[in-house]
């Protein structure tokens, strides 16, 4: 704590400002040490935080080189995809299939005779509805037996499963409608009424029967049927799975009649787009890297990490990782300058685009095997980097050694701000001290000056 003093009684001086400037001065090269230091560890910090972020983010852009699932991934390509679009897995195998969309998978839609108005009373009893593998009973009695309360019963009773109702006000009247959730012939609803005053007779419908039943069938229950190579597939839902290994096909549209191709292949934009990715992070690694250890001859300014030997140790082993040939690679690739892929001067990667597009043409297993072998350069540089980056790796190693630097200055500044209270209270005695002294004597002068200003003057009492 500072003491606080006034201007000097004896001396007329300003005593608080002459020790705060003393103490201010004495304190200033060790203060100027403590900060300088705070301010080199916290920025290092920093830029170890950043550089263990974008290393993180390159690992990120290797993974699927790493273990070439960019290179496994299989494409389907529909010769029509308004009437069929397809994907494929990396199960499927490199073929093509001639498909025939006859027709799609609908949903059974039924109406009912038409009633004046929504709030029409139908009658009373219980309604069993059954589509699929969904059964439930809906009760009817005097207080929900208009066309809308049996709707409201029927959507609360199926709970989103099996069927739906709604109005349609049509010119005739309202029409109760109840639509199938699913698609298929297996899921057709059928509707009994039981009980109460038969009015619930008029939303019967039996699907064996749709001629004979009460509710009228707007669009009856359908089943897919594509033929895929010649072979007939029928499906309760448009998603065709299980008769291609590998391979979804969704339809879109039938035409009757119109054979369509379906080509599985290599998915060549993918394996592309992981190269791409990867090194469009490695240039963000660099570029990182190079701002962050920069010099500026002309302004004397550095980058956090310039000099730091830990920051240069990565670079070149990174480099030496990604520069080094993989054997046994199965073809006739060993390097990244081999499918196009170039250092520049700054240490960042360009891509010479027909270089990889013929590579990935050739010998697209190879490029996988480049980056994903056994020995494979994605591998290295993934090992490599996640020794750096992971939890408890070298990077946290080295900003848990700087935290404990500020640790240390935080200490420090602790011992200084005590010293300089030791050493503010010292000058404070010490020119409270003469400025007490000096108004001694000046005590002294001002009653000498009186005493002789007394004396009597020689002669003055002569006549």
């Amino acid at each position: 704590m500072s003491i606080i003093s006034a201007q000097g009684i004896g001396s007329g001086l300003d005593i608080g400002d002459i020790v705060r400037q003393l103490v201010a001065a004495e304190r200033a090269p060790a203060q100027q040490r403590i900060d300088r230091s705070k301010e080199r560890f916290e920025a290092q910090i920093s830029a170890l935080g950043k550089l263990k972020s974008v290393m993180s983010e390159l690992r990120t852009g290797m993974s699927s080189l790493r273990d070439a699932s960019a290179f496994r991934s299989r494409q389907a390509i529909s010769s029509n995809p308004e009437s069929f679009t397809a994907t494929a897995t990396r199960q499927a195998a490199e073929s093509s299939y001639n498909v025939q969309v006859e027709q799609l998978a609908k949903a059974q839609s039924l109406a009912s005779s038409a009633f004046d108005n929504p709030d029409s009373t139908v009658g009373t009893g219980t309604l069993n509805i059954s589509a699929g593998d969904v059964n439930f009973s809906v009760n009817i009695d005097s207080a929900n037996n208009s066309l809308a309360g049996i709707r409201d019963a029927i959507n609360e009773a199926a709970d989103g499963k099996g069927v739906t109702a709604s109005i349609i006000n049509t010119s005739e009247g309202a029409r109760l409608v109840i639509n199938s959730r699913k698609t298929g012939e297996e899921n057709a609803a059928s509707i009994t009424a039981t009980g109460g005053d038969g009015g619930l007779q008029a939303l019967t419908f039996d699907p064996e029967d749709p001629d004979g039943s009460a509710m009228n069938r707007t669009q009856a229950a359908q089943d897919a049927q594509v033929f895929i190579n010649g072979f007939e597939h029928q499906s309760a839902t448009n998603t065709i799975t299980g008769v291609i290994d590998g391979v979804t096909i969704n339809l879109k549209s039938a035409n009757p009649g119109q054979l369509e191709s379906l080509d599985v292949s290599l998915d060549q934009d993918a394996a592309r787009e992981a190269v791409t990715s990867f090194v469009a992070r490695f240039n963000s690694f660099m570029r990182s890297v190079n701002e962050l250890t920069a010099y500026n001859p002309e302004t004397g300014e550095a980058g956090a990490l310039q000099g730091d030997s830990s920051t240069r140790r990565i670079v070149n082993q990174l480099r030496n990782e990604m520069n080094a040939p993989v054997a046994d690679t199965g073809g006739p690739f060993s390097t990244l300058a081999e499918i196009g892929i170039i250092t520049r001067q700054d240490g960042t990667l360009q891509i010479d685009d027909d270089r990889l597009d013929d590579a990935l043409n050739n010998n697209f297993d190879a490029v996988g095997r480049l980056f994903g072998g056994e020995n494979g350069l994605a591998r290295r540089m993934d090992n490599l980097a996640g020794e750096y980056t992971s939890f408890g790796g070298i990077l946290d190693g080295r900003t848990s050694s700087l935290q404990n630097r500020l640790g240390d200055l935080e200490r420090q500044q602790e011992r200084l701000d005590r010293r300089m209270q030791s050493v503010e209270a010292r000058y404070t005695s010490q020119f409270s001290a003469m400025d007490a002294l000096v108004a001694n004597l000046r005590a002294q002068g001002d009653f000498l000056t009186d005493q002789l200003a007394n004396l009597p003057r020689p002669g003055a009492n002569r006549r």
